[in-house]
């Protein structure tokens, strides 16, 4: 076993691991302005610099015990046969065996008496304890508490300059467990007393290995989302083209850093126990308010018989009930999220206006899409049970829906892939998505390759580029479409104007 002095373990550990959410997967992307860029990890985040006398102690203790783990391999090496760097003696497969087993075991045995047994006070003495648990034992628990209560285009950009200060840069004081849906995420209380929700951007892993970014190509064959429990990426992703569009039918969302002992405090579970012991580090989150009065609203029968071209408009359908339903259909399929399929992601906010809500399954088939994403405007399985009961209602033929919102295609034609490129869609979708503390995001989603192939799967990410360049794609998809539509049913049947005030 090579000798690693207790001084290389320490200039090791302060010199080569950075925040996780930093090692950016695009070097054109690199943000050396930002306030954390310089930010380095150490194994011993509350020592002082000051502290002399502690640091010779702890690197004595160290030292010993690497002295000691020699002379258990030394003995390991006489009686198991495994003879390291001793020419005279040929390593045996027993001796091998023998050698990682005892490796193994010793591993098991540090880790798990440091989790049960030694706890904080074997890397932070008896003096530091409190402040080591201060953000978790002894909040700041504020006395009354604030929601969301108005969300829409009648809020406009007042919700956002409310809201986005407090998520971004209030201290949090306290962390619970919510368990719902297929995401991981928790909930939030600030010291201000505003409660929120967290998604963490991406699996929390200490010692995950970063991956560069590659290009997508035509040829790269078939691909999904992966690591789809955290999707706090695609949801601010999501919420910047809502806004880069002017819907205002997501509530504010942010992106920030949590420290890893304050995110994995909600349980007291063996896994989260385990986050919690290792060294502090930055857990890159989603932050968005908790939403009062909101309640499920997926759209009728009627309703989609008349998108779809099956009856005639009429007063029984109001147009901006319509509308609505079909912007939202629109904005899934600009995101590529096949997630509104499901009754219950049809989401409405306590004035009854249905929102853009959920886009945390986005990018399904990467980040161009493909062909077979229009299936997307033919509406909920509900609706299409109810038309055709197959077992498997959607294929590429289904009905997809005809009618669509004047204001919203006028907007896409406007801003498509024929208009100057700092006007295009993409451009204005990057404009939104450089506010973000964290941008531009992307960096977070990881995608499988060629899924459930053993030998070619793989886990990749792609430049940030090609997620703009295939939302132009999708957006002249859409066009082509709504052209086919007016092209065989006329333009006053597809284009639904804008509502009266009164209506």
């Amino acid at each position: 076993m090579a000798h690693v002095s207790a001084d290389r373990l320490f200039r090791r550990s302060k010199t080569t691991m950075l925040p996780r959410h930093f090692r950016d997967t695009d070097d054109a992307l690199r943000r050396p302005d930002s306030p954390n860029s310089s930010r380095r990890m150490s194994f011993f985040p509350l020592l002082k610099e000051d502290d002399t006398t502690l640091l010779k102690k702890i690197r004595a203790n160290v030292s010993e015990g690497m002295s000691n783990v020699r002379q258990f391999f030394s003995k390991i090496r006489r009686k198991g046969g495994c003879c390291l760097n001793d020419p005279k003696c040929p390593d045996t497969l027993t001796g091998s065996v023998a050698r990682w087993t005892a490796l193994i075991f010793l591993w098991a045995l540090l880790w798990l008496s440091f989790n049960f047994a030694l706890g904080p006070g074997f890397l932070y003495p008896d003096s530091d304890r409190d402040l080591f648990h201060s953000q978790v034992v002894h909040p700041k628990i504020p006395s009354e508490e604030f929601l969301l209560t108005q969300i829409g285009p009648h809020s406009g950009s007042l919700m956002d300059q409310d809201w986005l200060p407090i998520l971004r840069n209030k201290s949090i004081a306290k962390v619970e467990a919510y368990r719902s849906g297929l995401s991981f995420k928790f909930s939030v209380l600030f010291e201000s007393g505003h409660r929120a929700m967290a998604k963490p951007l991406e699996p929390f892993n200490f010692f995950s290995i970063a991956r560069s970014a590659i290009n997508w190509t035509p040829t790269i064959g078939h691909m999904s989302r992966t690591d789809v429990a955290y999707q706090g990426w695609a949801e601010l992703a999501g919420y910047a083209l809502d806004r880069a569009m002017g819907f205002y039918l997501k509530p504010p969302l942010t992106s920030r850093v949590v420290s890893s002992k304050l995110a994995f405090s909600h349980s007291d579970d063996l896994l989260s126990r385990w986050y919690r012991s290792l060294p502090e580090t930055d857990v890159a989150v989603s932050v968005v308010p908790w939403i009062e009065g909101m309640h499920s609203r997926p759209p009728t029968a009627e309703q989609m018989a008349v998108l779809v071209g099956m009856r005639g408009l009429d007063k029984t359908s109001p147009l901006k009930d319509l509308i609505s339903i079909s912007d939202a259909l629109v904005f899934d399929f600009l995101m590529d999220d096949h997630d509104r399929k499901h009754n219950f992601n049809w989401m409405a906010s306590k004035e009854n206006t249905l929102l853009h809500w959920d886009s945390g399954m986005s990018f399904r088939h990467g980040p161009v899409g493909d062909l077979k994403c229009l299936e997307i405007l033919c509406g909920p399985d509900s609706w299409l049970q109810s038309i055709n009961a197959p077992t498997s209602p959607r294929s590429p033929d289904c009905s997809r829906i005809i009618r669509f919102s004047s204001r919203t295609i006028d907007f896409l034609r406007q801003h498509g892939p024929l208009a100057e490129a700092d006007q295009q869609l993409s451009a204005l979708w990057m404009n939104e998505l450089q506010k973000e503390p964290l941008h531009p995001v992307f960096q977070f989603g990881t995608f499988l390759i060629n899924p459930g192939d053993f030998f070619f799967e793989r886990k990749v990410r792609f430049k940030t580029r090609f997620f703009l360049s295939g939302l132009m794609t999708r957006v002249d998809r859409l066009l082509r479409w709504v052209d086919e539509c007016a092209l065989t049913h006329g333009s006053d049947n597809v284009l639904l104007p804008l509502p009266s005030p009164l209506s």
